[in-house]
Formats: C-alpha cells, sequence, structure tokens
C-alpha cells in the first residue's frame, strides 16, 4: 500500500515538489489507518514509517522505543526532527509482509531454457511483469517473509503437475534427488549485487523471471517444491560465516524425510534434518558444500 501510495503521489505532483508528495502520502496511509509520520531536516521533509518487521539499508529513528525508518527523497545528513504527533495509538505498523502481492490478470509467458533441458521438454512459465517491477523496488528483508509468501497460481498450475509426473514413479529420496538437481541445473548464478545492485532475496516468480538466482534464492525454491510434491518439513539453514574469512554467506536447505536417509544430518526441535544444497552442482541429498561446514548454523523453519 505504501509503494502504490508512493506511486501516486509521484504521478500527481512534480520532482520539484517532494515535501508536498510526503505530505499527501502521510496523509494517505494515515487515512489508511497506518502510523505514518514525518521528520524535518532543513528545509526538507522526510516520511517516517514503522514495520511489523525489521527492514535493512535503510536508516531510522527511535521514537518511544520504536523503530521509524525513514523513506525520502535523495539524501541528507543526519539530524531530523520529528514533528509531534497527535495520539497514534489506533494506526498500526505497515507489514512487511509479502502475502499474494499485486492480483495481476496480465501475464506473459517466459521460456524457462535451463529446465527444458533437464526435463527434456519445452517448458515457459505465465508471469505478471507487475508483481516482478513491484517486488524491485520491495524493501530488503528478512528471508522469512518470502518463504511464507504465496506463489502465483498460473505457475504452480504449470510446474506442479508437469514435476509430479516426472517423480510418480521415483522413491521418495529419488524425487528428492531428482528435484535437486534441477534447482541446481534450472539456474544460471548471479550475485545480488550483479542483479539488482543491493543485497536482495527473489521470489520464485522473479527467480523464474530471470532465469538466475543465487544459494538464497534456490533454497527457496527447492523447500517449495519437496513440500508440494513430496509434502516433506524443510528449514532453511544459514551458516554463520565470519564475513573476515568469507565475503558471502550460504544457505542450504534441511528435509525431514521419512526414512532414515543417509548422509549429513542436522536435529532441531527434535527433527532430523538431511542437508540437501540447491547450490552445490550436482551434489546428492546429504552433500553439504566443504567449505561451509565448519561454521555454525542458525535454522529458520518454514
Amino acid at each position: 500500500r505504501y509503494m502504490l501510495v508512493r506511486a501516486v503521489s509521484e504521478a500527481a505532483i512534480p520532482d520539484s515538489q517532494c515535501n508536498e508528495r510526503i505530505a499527501l502520502q502521510i496523509f494517505l496511509l494515515e487515512r489508511m489507518g497506518f502510523d505514518a509520520r514525518a521528520a524535518q531536516q532543513g528545509n526538507r521533509l522526510v516520511m517516517l514509517l514503522p514495520f511489523d518487521g525489521v527492514v535493512y539499508e535503510r536508516g531510522y529513528i527511535n521514537i518511544a522505543d520504536k523503530r521509524f525508518y525513514i523513506f525520502e527523497y535523495g539524501s541528507a545528513p543526519d539530524g531530523y526532527q520529528p514533528f509531534a504527533t497527535s495520539d497514534t495509538t489506533v494506526h498500526r505498523p505497515l507489514s512487511i509482509e509479502i502475502g499474494a502481492g499485486i492480483d495481476s490478470p496480465h501475464t506473459t509467458l517466459i521460456s524457462l531454457p535451463l529446465w527444458s533441458e533437464y526435463l527434456g521438454r519445452e517448458i515457459s512459465v505465465p508471469i505478471s511483469t507487475a508483481r516482478i517491477e513491484l517486488m524491485r523496488q520491495y524493501p530488503t528483508t528478512e528471508k522469512g517473509p518470502f518463504h511464507r509468501a504465496e506463489i502465483p497460481a498460473p505457475i504452480c498450475n504449470t510446474l506442479l503437475p508437469l514435476l509430479a509426473q516426472q517423480i510418480s514413479a521415483m522413491s521418495q529420496l529419488d524425487a528428492a534427488e531428482y528435484l535437486l538437481g534441477l534447482v541446481q541445473r534450472g539456474f544460471e548464478f548471479t550475485s545480488d549485487s550483479e542483479l539488482f545492485g543491493r543485497h536482495k532475496q527473489m521470489t520464485i516468480e522473479e527467480s523464474l523471471f530471470y532465469g538466475r538466482n543465487n544459494c538464497k534464492d534456490r533454497t527457496l525454491i527447492y523447500s517449495w517444491l519437496v513440500g508440494e510434491l513430496l509434502g516433506l518439513r524443510t528449514v532453511l539453514i544459514d551458516y554463520q560465516i565470519d564475513p573476515q574469512v568469507e565475503k558471502v554467506g550460504h544457505v542450504a536447505c534441511g528435509v525431514e524425510f521419512s526414512d532414515n536417509v543417509a548422509g549429513t544430518f542436522i536435529t532441531h526441535c527434535g527433527h532430523r534434518y538431511v542437508i540437501c544444497d540447491p547450490s552445490y552442482i550436482d551434489a546428492p541429498v546429504g552433500y553439504p558444500m566443504p567449505r561451509y561446514a565448519r561454521w555454525p548454523m542458525k535454522i529458520l523453519e518454514l
């Protein structure tokens, strides 16, 4: 809703009137019931917005033990002075959850050449370019909201029946390894900075649209496929890497199989999760990437 309000204000008010844009944004968001506030730095206004989760790569001001993130046009030094506000107890923070995203009936068929090569048949998926643009501008946040985001029905209806047919005669382990190979081989590798110029988790729809991603995006896709097609519980394994030693972090997937599958595993809350790494090309189930094996792990339940 904030992004919609921002787009409306930018269409209605010229670039030279940034303060007026922010005033309109605050007015509309307050009418929607959000705790939108203003601060001043010199003769410039900025907007202050609280969220129900963490937003990265953005400055903030603490007001009454609540974090208000700064949304502005351009950049300015510190020294923002928040305006006094009336009672805002009935107003709520913005949710960082992605949910279903924007509902767009207009889709474009995007071919998946690497998936087609792996599956042995031509594959295309219907994707909303409006949602792609929405997510390109989405604030940088934690991984959880992306794993909880709803997958558009046209994508599910295209890919899941096809993959279910492919693995129908396989054992649970063979099916898990087949899907692992698909995710390992189905995308080119890219860093966030190369694709977006900033740190960014992608939705499944974005990964399919761009055809490129990295470890956190592949873990999201693999956990989705394993959950939908095999009905297995998964966790995200976030290696706690010292940035002084490794500049780039790494994540993998843990899968709770019905049988006692061999390979490296972790135990979390009484459940046994076998490590599956969608970024370790051609590595089977139970084989973590050796360079990260010595680091402690943080577990995120999906």
